[in-house]
């Protein structure tokens, strides 16, 4: 039988997940820096984590397509509290950003239609988009000493049949934060070409640079475009609980339509947990103590790694504002993959530029929330490799 063309994806095992794979095999041990999992990095979890869910709601069920009340409630006024005004009403949970993601693409894209991604970032909507059967065009952020949106690129790649351009606030890997005239002239662009800014923003509590122009957030402003923010339980340091969000802006009359749309797609999959939801008020006030040992260890790792970085080193590691990764620059002769494949066979795991589709240049990504002890010793291999 023929299956759907929209799955026909190539899974073959690319050379560095084919590497890891039979060195595991042989029982080879990784020192792994590319892990995003904080359950897997070594955190303290509140001993009260556990109670909070044998306390939620649990014997009734009252479906809310856009999410109980309370739970948006409690994420309304925690939003409140960091000054920034958002109505509950104007909130859908899910059970996390991919689905949300998968929300706007039914709401704002028909077949054929194309939403604008930043590049380099991660890639988490390759197949999301294809499962939508919309089309992913690639804007590009450009490096000079920060990473910034070429406006010039991403009017050239917006046509008739773009239905949203996609944020990463702060970028992921870059931690790049939008900066206040990026994110005017970005919302007014959308407005004018008739398509919705969507702005991921799952990283947005881990800012570690000050700079007072950066955008923590897109919402709290009178937006000329149909604005989305998604944010989720995950990046707090709670992927396990499996809570995200999506919160609606822009001119009210284009938010009340995009929204009552919303809850009807929401409606049809009711995907989210009620146990997981009613436990939202308590995890939000939990959250912090788990994010705040994150902060720190990304801080700690970064300096780390600049520290052991040798005067004359061939490779350097670019700024950044906020986020879980360094990138690290190579030599303009280096070959990442080859770089990579060496450091599996030293016994470390890391990154290398391609995965986040960066067009030009030889990077390496390294995740800053592993344990400082894998981060050290996985420095010393680091260092050595690319002397």
């Amino acid at each position: 039988m023929d299956f759907s063309r929209r799955t026909n994806w190539d899974r073959r095992l690319n050379r560095l997940a084919a590497q890891v794979e039979a060195l595991e095999a042989r029982g080879r041990e990784l020192i792994d820096l590319t892990s995003t999992n904080p359950t897997q990095c070594g955190f303290d979890y509140p001993p009260e984590l556990a109670a909070i869910f044998g306390c939620a709601e649990v014997k009734t069920y009252r479906p809310d397509p856009k999410g109980l009340s309370a739970a948006r409630q409690a994420l309304a006024e925690c939003r409140l509290s960091e000054g920034i005004q958002v109505d509950a009403e104007n909130i859908l949970l899910c059970s996390g950003t991919s689905e949300a993601y998968g929300y706007l693409l039914k709401l704002l894209c028909d077949t054929g239609d194309n939403v604008l991604v930043p590049r380099p970032s991660y890639p988490l909507l390759d197949y999301l988009a294809r499962l939508e059967s919309v089309e992913l065009k690639a804007y590009p952020l450009h490096f000079a000493g920060e990473w910034a949106i070429d406006f010039a690129a991403l009017s050239e790649a917006l046509d008739q049949r773009t239905r949203a351009v996609i944020a990463i606030n702060p970028g992921n890997p870059t931690g790049a934060f939008l900066k206040q005239a990026e994110l005017d002239s970005l919302a007014a662009l959308c407005a004018e070409r008739r398509c919705a800014l969507v702005a991921d923003e799952v990283f947005s509590d881990y800012g570690f640079d000050g700079a007072s122009d950066r955008v923590p957030t897109v919402l709290g402003r009178d937006s000329p475009a149909l604005t989305f923010a998604l944010g989720g339980l995950s990046k707090k340091g709670l992927p396990q609980a499996k809570v995200a969000w999506l919160c609606a802006a822009g001119p009210p009359k284009l938010r009340d339509e995009a929204m009552a749309r919303l809850e009807l797609i929401a409606d049809t999959y009711l995907a989210g947990s009620t146990i997981a939801q009613s436990a939202l008020p308590r995890l939000l006030e939990l959250a912090p103590a788990i994010q705040q040992q994150i902060r720190a260890r990304i801080i700690a790792n970064r300096n780390a790694l600049l520290g052991r970085r040798p005067r004359r080193a061939v490779w350097d590691v670019l700024p950044a504002e906020g986020g879980w990764s360094a990138i690290i620059r190579l030599h303009a002769h280096a070959d990442e993959e080859r770089i990579c494949l060496e450091m599996l066979e030293r016994g470390l795991k890391v990154q290398p530029g391609y995965f986040f589709d960066f067009p030009k240049g030889k990077f390496l990504v390294l995740s800053l929330i592993v344990p400082p002890s894998a981060m050290l010793r996985g420095l010393e291999i680091l260092a050595g490799a690319l002397l």
